[in-house]
């Protein structure tokens, strides 16, 4: 959804791009740019292997889950620059999320 653009502008729309592979071009770098790739995982588990498998570290980790287990996973066995439950904004108002403290709510 979204990927329209602008060169003489240099503007991006909001971009959402679905069922994206380890293997894609869009996950070779870091991502600047209102885009956000959707991975599919089949369990937390899958996903906390797949976040620990990768060489850099994620600047920031959002986790939408009611599940305290699933919360608790994720705290306790990833690492990244912030960590936010059932919460997109909050980086956004909060200044220790701008001097990287993570966040844990």
């Amino acid at each position: 959804m979204g990927g329209n653009t602008d060169a003489a502008d240099l503007w991006i729309s909001p971009t959402i791009v679905v069922d994206v592979k380890d293997s894609d071009v869009l996950m070779d770098d870091e991502i600047f740019g209102p885009i956000l790739p959707i991975m599919r995982m089949d369990s937390p588990d899958q996903a906390i292997d797949y976040l620990n498998s990768r060489k850099d570290k994620p600047l920031s980790l959002y986790v939408f889950s009611k599940d305290e287990n699933v919360k608790k996973l994720f705290n306790e066995e990833t690492t990244s620059g912030t960590l936010t439950f059932n919460e997109v904004m909050l980086q956004c108002g909060c200044n220790d999320a701008i001097r990287n403290i993570p966040i844990f709510i």
